[in-house]
């Protein structure tokens, strides 16, 4: 079995429905009405499958970005594309020669303030947050820590001002679940593997019939059952859930 494209999940469904093809998603001179709103359809299918779980084949690795900023030389930013950071590590070799990853603690936002809430600009620099919380961060020190308190930012305990002027992206790995982007375009094709695009497919084929011909697929409600329960204990590869490395419960959640 391959990856399908948006558009050719449309087309299994219209077929289904003994509608009229299209060589288009889009409402115009190849397409129809009929497909452009399946292929909405599809859209949310996909959304309420791929958070229906906790899917393996949507854990691995990640980066966050450098801010760049040398009023917060600590902060790091969250992709949209990152739905659950569990682990962060940073690479701490002040050589260059080779790479040193240490993985760092989180901590929760209260406990980082209280352990970083007095300092000194000798071997400190003050952040001051927008709502006008502030903490200390070391910039003698590779960082040790790291918390959140927005979701969209992360902080680390310290830096290292002779090597660096602020955390840098290339130093920065992690591991964690990503939250997949859906584009309506023909050629998309969803983050899937390849077991479950028969299942994408056939909940797409009954919900369509449902909404559009209220009528039932009998051949894919079925289908989807058996496909739904066979995806679910269906495991990765390697026999791993989850991660050997998770440290904390911090999530993204959307």
């Amino acid at each position: 079995m391959t990856v399908k494209t948006v558009l050719q999940y449309v087309q299994g469904a219209l077929n289904v429905m003994s509608s009229d093809s299209v060589t288009t998603i889009a409402n115009g001179p190849n397409g129809t009405l009929e497909g452009a709103s399946v292929a909405k359809l599809l859209a949310d299918i996909y959304d309420e499958l791929v958070n229906r779980e906790e899917w393996p084949w949507l854990d691995g690795a990640m980066r966050p970005t450098q801010a760049a900023l040398t009023a917060e030389p600590t902060k790091l930013l969250l992709a949209d594309s990152i739905k659950e950071l569990r682990v962060l590590s940073y690479n701490v070799d002040e050589t260059g020669l080779a790479p040193n990853l240490r993985e760092l603690t989180w901590q929760e936002p209260a406990d980082f303030l209280r352990a970083n809430s007095a300092g000194n600009t000798t071997t400190g620099k003050f952040i001051s947050l927008a709502n006008g919380i502030g903490f200390w961060v070391r910039k003698d020190a590779m960082p040790t820590y790291w918390t959140s308190f927005d979701d969209q930012a992360i902080y680390a305990n310290s830096f290292k001002s002779s090597v660096e002027t602020y955390l840098v992206t290339a130093k920065v790995f992690g591991f964690g679940t990503i939250n997949p982007v859906f584009t309506l375009s023909d050629g998309f094709v969803p983050l899937l593997p390849e077991h479950m695009v028969p299942l994408l497919q056939n909940t797409l084929n009954a919900a369509a019939m449902r909404h559009f011909k209220q009528s039932v697929s009998q051949p894919d409600e079925r289908s989807r059952t058996q496909q739904t329960s066979q995806a679910r204990r269906k495991r990765s590869v390697t026999g791993q859930h989850g991660h050997p490395h998770t440290i904390n419960n911090f999530g993204r959640n959307r």
